[in-house]
């Protein structure tokens, strides 16, 4: 990984340009392919992530259960991962 003076990740030209060929032979191959976009789905999915978040926020600052905590970010998580 090459970071420029200000800590930014930043690629330099041959590491954009594999992942430039990786990709095309990835939608080649079929492993990758392009799809609508429902935008309903990923209004919902987007709002139970971030209420997951806040009551997982919530728990943590209230000390209510460590636990409780990690499921909840657990499903934050698990609900963006799901538009992907």
């Amino acid at each position: 990984m090459i970071y420029s003076f200000s800590g930014d990740l930043m690629l330099n030209d041959k590491r954009i340009e594999e992942a430039n060929i990786n990709v095309k032979s990835y939608i080649n191959e079929g492993l990758l392919k392009k799809v609508d976009c429902n935008v309903g789905i990923v209004e919902t999915f987007t709002k139970k992530s971030d209420e997951s978040l806040e009551v997982a926020n919530f728990l943590f600052e209230e000390n209510i259960s460590n636990l409780w905590v990690v499921v909840t970010s657990y499903y934050s998580m698990y609900y963006i991962a799901k538009l992907f």
